[in-house]
């Protein structure tokens, strides 16, 4: 890993312990930042950097990202509450996922950022979801057999599956829908998972995004989060059951160790090493698999456009030409 790569793991291991590492004399700031901004982590790297050794400018931009991701946090946190409350009542049964559970795991759980609300519902009560969703003044964006999509204000996204993961998954659907590793003792319709169901859907979700885009560090963070913070009883026969019926058991051991050798007192080698390279680079492999999704819509729709309008559309939107 080069020089920058270093630090970030070095300050996020530091922000997970409480403390602050040492900012070096000689650092690319500029690569710095944009590593830490390409995996989501600027508010976690910030908490875990001393800060009498940043530059003026750094500390200045790294504050402001600190105080924005709180602020987002705390939006979102209204907003879970609301759903929970209205969701409940509506008698619509629904498990928050992902980071909206595991945030808590977290030093400072503000810190730990999402895109968006991930919950576990029932079609059947896609009705009942689309009426609280606009009560609290959500837009539906996207609505089909697998999601339901809103928007709210503040643009926070909430999204509303099925499945914990897609139908057409590359890497299987056996974890879904989700709903057999629910708790059996939740006394309402507000749910949650099994510490062995919450592991496997954290698992299942990063091995579907390692497969189809890539993952960041936050994924392996997450999995040090899981297992060294969380400190719950799990079943350790059954998870290991299950992740050899996923066909996922090798992938999530290697992940475990890259977790332990990067945040904890694992060490490395040479297949972990060549793991750490990519993970960790500035390389966002799920955000250029986004890009590229998103050039091949975007030519779909203009090709779709009368030749005249495509042209319009291109040379306003991309060229940024007067509309007129």
């Amino acid at each position: 890993m080069n020089a920058e790569s270093k630090m970030l793991i070095s300050a996020l291991r530091a922000a997970m312990r409480g403390e602050r590492t040492q900012v070096p004399e000689q650092m690319d700031w500029t690569a710095f930042l944009r590593l830490a901004k390409s995996h989501s982590v600027e508010g976690l790297v910030y908490s875990g950097l001393q800060k009498d050794g940043l530059p003026e400018q750094v500390d200045q931009y790294l504050r402001s990202i600190y105080h924005k991701i709180v602020f987002r946090d705390a939006q979102l946190e209204h907003l879970k509450a609301q759903l929970k409350s209205r969701l409940t009542e509506a008698n619509a049964a629904h498990i928050f996922l992902k980071g909206a559970c595991l945030k808590y795991n977290y030093p400072i759980p503000a810190l730990r950022t999402m895109s968006d609300l991930d919950v576990l519902v029932y079609t059947e009560d896609y009705h009942k979801i689309d009426a609280v969703g606009k009560a609290l003044g959500g837009e539906l964006f996207t609505g089909d057999g697998n999601h339901r999509n809103f928007r709210f204000p503040g643009n926070l996204v909430v999204e509303f599956h099925p499945n914990i993961l897609h139908q057409a998954s590359p890497v299987g659907t056996e974890v879904n829908p989700g709903w057999q590793y629910a708790k059996k003792d939740c006394p309402t319709s507000s749910m949650e998972l099994t510490e062995e169901g919450f592991y496997l859907s954290i698992i299942c979700h990063m091995a579907e995004h390692f497969v189809s885009g890539g993952i960041g560090v936050r994924f392996v963070l997450d999995v040090w989060v899981f297992r060294n913070l969380r400190k719950l009883p799990i079943d350790a026969t059954f998870l290991e059951e299950e992740l050899k019926r996923f066909g996922l058991l090798e992938f999530t051991r290697n992940i475990e160790r890259l977790a332990e050798a990067w945040f904890g007192e694992g060490q490395t080698d040479p297949v972990l090493d060549e793991l750490a390279e990519c993970l960790a680079s500035e390389s966002n492999v799920e955000h250029e698999y986004e890009a590229k999704e998103l050039g091949l819509s975007i030519r779909k729709f203009v090709r779709s456009l009368p030749e005249r309008d495509g042209n319009v559309f291109v040379r306003r939107y991309f060229f940024t030409e007067s509309a007129a």
